[in-house]
């Protein structure tokens, strides 16, 4: 029957809030239902005239999105964001409630304009060569056309997500220059104007350009005394503009092939390397005209050097030698060749051959500038055939000792009889220049001995290193074993990269726990609470560890003894049913409404659960007095919650040994509840 009664009153409830806003509709509203404000500024919402007076009615105002939009407790929205945000204002009238809403557009303000100059010819204020052309220096940086000439116009909008980059460009004088319907810029006669360009959202945000329309250049012709130059050398251009009563007779100098030579704006060109390049000069009054000279330039040679200055063959065989003549592009890289000794090595177009054992030298010289040569030094060797070690079946040695190689060279007379050496495994086996092996971990590697003569022959041996082991350690002290489970214990083997890893294990005390294992990690099962040892034994060496074990139920050391929630204070009283003093317990705290639905009690304001800790120490049997919790995440709202439950997550002992308990179901835990019970 409540259940009934209540439905009633519910469906009562939704029908007045569903009529009293429609017979108020004409009663309370905004003279206003959209409005626009930028960011950062404004703006006051006025009611509507006509209608209920609100003199003695309760208004109250309330964002949608106050990320977008704010507004005070006297209806002025200020726009925060670029977007859009409902404004609701509510009057209540005893127990008449009317609403009213306004849709608020945020815009953002356009800060700056700024013209593209891309197909304009532009001249920065100041330029001397408009001295004489200006009427009056505006300070304005100047567009040059040339009468009848067109240009498109286009901006754009700082910042660039501005809500409307919607520009206009605007002549001061269309008599000189006008802006078409399609945004060109189309020069009418000689004379000047200023273009400005502006916002359309923001007009007040414009930029200024002066626009000079000019008597164009018809015609430029360039001339010189030569259509060559040297790589390095210089050639001066002239030219000529047409008409003379041009306005604006600045010329624009450019070569179209940079790389092959430059010219500087007196139209002095520089040969760069060999090649041709096209030099233009251009007009810079927008006419578009432009005069062009065609430049050939010339590069001799004026280095000679050889890739190898020094090398090595072997007799009857054959090397290249490289001639480097520069420039790159030098005309002719043609070289001659010399040898100082031909019953060492000849020479043929740079192929060096061994003839017999000995020194010599080799020269190069330019064919079209004998001055310059670069000489080779040519060294004739016998090269080595073979390489072998004894023992050819290998040899072993202990780790950290030192073994030295023996090894035969074939032939006897090869000219350089050196070698090096080098391990496949240099952690394994090292080996210095002189064959003496060292070894540093236990396996096996393969040496070679390399023949340095350049033959390319080379010897292998194979080493193999043993490693024993040498002492075993219990990685922890001490372990807690939770009753009836079980729990790995490792040895740590030393050196970590000893052979045998086999160990036994066993326990002090087979009613506390038991092991099982054969290598270095143990199970441990506990069986009885209790303390015993459990100890592992290698195999190699009989080395032994020990460690103390404690079984016992230390998910349960401490438990949640009363929980009670006293004028919205939450009181919490633990007890140590262990035997040892714990410093620390971690807590967490979760809270439920009347209907047992998870509810938020963490002062972040959405979480519902709470970390918590109780700092101090608690001794065997002992229980705590209310004093020692940290609960400073914890907080409640208007309502309280009808049940708190108390789980213990974790604590640490007196000895600094954490203890964290994972399961949920192995939490001890404590509640309290105001209504029912949980």
């Amino acid at each position: 029957m409540k259940k009934r009664g209540l439905l009633v009153l519910l469906m009562l409830v939704w029908t007045l809030l569903a009529v009293l806003p429609a017979q108020a509709a004409d009663a309370f509203t905004f003279a206003e239902k959209k409005v626009t404000v930028f960011e950062g500024e404004t703006v006051q919402l006025v009611q509507a005239e006509g209608g209920e007076s609100v003199e003695d009615g309760k208004i109250t105002y309330q964002s949608s999105d106050k990320k977008v939009a704010t507004v005070d407790e006297n209806g002025v929205v200020t726009g925060v964001k670029k977007g859009s945000a409902r404004v609701t204002a509510t009057l209540k009238k005893g127990k008449k409630t009317w609403k009213a809403q306004a849709t608020i557009t945020v815009a953002r303000r356009v800060t700056k304009v700024t013209l593209s100059t891309k197909g304009l010819t532009v001249v920065e204020a100041g330029d001397p060569a408009l001295a004489e052309t200006l009427q009056a220096d505006t300070g304005l940086p100047v567009i040059l056309m040339a009468a009848g000439k067109t240009a498109a116009l286009s901006a754009t909008c700082t910042p660039s997500d501005a809500s409307n980059r919607q520009i206009t460009f605007t002549s001061t004088d269309e008599g000189v220059a006008r802006v078409t319907s399609d945004r060109k810029l189309k020069a009418i006669q000689a004379g000047e104007c200023d273009l400005i360009v502006a916002s359309v959202q923001n007009p007040e945000v414009t930029e200024t350009w002066h626009v000079l329309v000019t008597t164009a250049v018809t015609r430029v012709t360039v001339e010189a005394d030569s259509k060559r130059v040297a790589a390095g050398e210089t050639l001066q251009l002239r030219a000529a503009v047409s008409p003379e009563n041009a306005t604006f007779p600045r010329l624009q100098w450019k070569s179209r092939a940079p790389q092959v030579a430059s010219v500087d704006q007196r139209g002095l060109v520089t040969g760069l390397k060999k090649g041709s390049a096209t030099i233009e000069a251009a007009a810079t009054d927008g006419s578009g005209k432009e005069g062009t000279f065609y430049v050939t330039v010339t590069q001799p040679a004026t280095s000679l050097n050889l890739k190898e200055r020094e090398i090595t063959v072997v007799a009857g065989r054959k090397v290249t030698l490289s001639a480097q003549v520069g420039p790159s592009d030098t005309d002719d890289k043609s070289v001659s060749w010399f040898s100082s000794d031909e019953g060492i090595a000849t020479v043929t177009r740079g192929t060096v051959t061994g003839v017999s054992a000995g020194t010599c030298e080799i020269t190069c010289v330019s064919n079209s500038n004998p001055m310059l040569s670069a000489v080779a030094t040519v060294r004739v060797i016998q090269q080595v055939s073979k390489i072998t070690f004894e023992p050819a079946g290998g040899v072993s040695l202990p780790i950290n000792t030192t073994l030295p190689l023996s090894w035969v060279i074939e032939p006897a007379d090869a000219t350089i009889q050196a070698v090096t050496f080098s391990s496949s495994h240099p952690k394994i086996v090292e080996v210095d220049e002189n064959g003496l092996l060292y070894g540093r971990s236990r396996g096996s590697a393969v040496v070679t001995a390399a023949a340095t003569d350049g033959s390319g022959r080379k010897g292998t041996v194979r080493v193999t290193v043993t490693q024993p082991v040498e002492g075993v350690s219990i990685q922890y002290r001490t372990y807690h074993i939770q009753l009836n489970r079980s729990l790995s214990v490792k040895a740590i083997i030393e050196p970590s990269n000893a052979n045998n890893y086999q160990m036994s294990w066993y326990t002090g005390d087979e009613s506390i726990a038991t092991v099982r294992g054969n290598k270095n990690v143990g199970t441990v099962y506990g069986h009885a609470e209790g303390t015993t040892t459990v100890t592992g034994v290698t195999e190699d060496g009989g080395f032994s560890d020990s460690a103390e074990i404690r079984v016992g139920d230390f998910n349960g050391a401490v438990i949640v003894e009363e929980v009670r929630l006293t004028d919205g204070q939450l009181w919490i009283a633990l007890r140590n049913v262990s035997d040892f003093p714990v410093e620390t317990v971690d807590l967490r705290i979760d809270c439920y409404d009347a209907e047992g639905n998870p509810m938020i009690c963490h002062r972040n304001g959405y979480d519902v659960q709470v970390e918590a800790r109780y700092t101090g120490t608690l001794y065997p049997r002992e229980r705590t007095q209310g004093e020692g919790f940290d609960l400073s995440a914890l907080a409640f709202g208007e309502v309280e919650p009808a049940t708190i439950a108390v789980y213990i997550t974790g604590w640490t002992d007196s000895e600094n040994y954490h203890r964290n308990i994972q399961s949920e179901e192995d939490r001890p835990m404590g509640y309290w509840s105001g209504n029912l019970p949980f």
